[in-house]
């Protein structure tokens, strides 16, 4: 259980990495470092809101 367990971190952790930070740093690198910054809180930005709306409704299931 314990390999099983990082093994899906470690897979989570690759996937996460390649979509926040693959398309802002081929355009920081591409020297259009505004896009760059702009895409990257665009992309935390809507994993925050999916995340927190995830968790607003497991726990208001919690209440019912």
């Amino acid at each position: 259980t314990p390999i099983a367990a990082l093994s899906l971190l470690t897979l989570s952790v690759a996937v996460m990495g390649y979509l926040f930070f693959y398309g802002p740093l081929q355009l920081y690198l591409g020297g259009e470092r505004e896009r760059a910054v702009n895409l990257f809180l665009k992309t935390v930005g809507v994993f925050a809101g999916i995340t927190a709306l995830v968790l607003l409704l497991l726990f208001s299931w919690a209440f019912f």
